[in-house]
């Protein structure tokens, strides 16, 4: 851990170390478009959250 101050902060960073992580995948063409094909989104803005 290391600690920085300046301008009368403290600053402290933490490094996390995850192990046995699967290695990172691109999604395949056929999860993508059954992901963006899923049309269940359902968006409602009313008209008075505007004002």
């Amino acid at each position: 851990m290391e600690n920085y101050t300046g301008s009368s902060k403290l600053y402290t960073s933490k490094l996390h170390q995850f192990d046995n992580l699967p290695e990172p995948r691109n999604a395949t063409e056929e999860e993508q478009e059954a992901f963006h094909s899923n049309n269940s989104y359902d968006f409602h803005i009313p008209n008075n959250s505007l004002e």
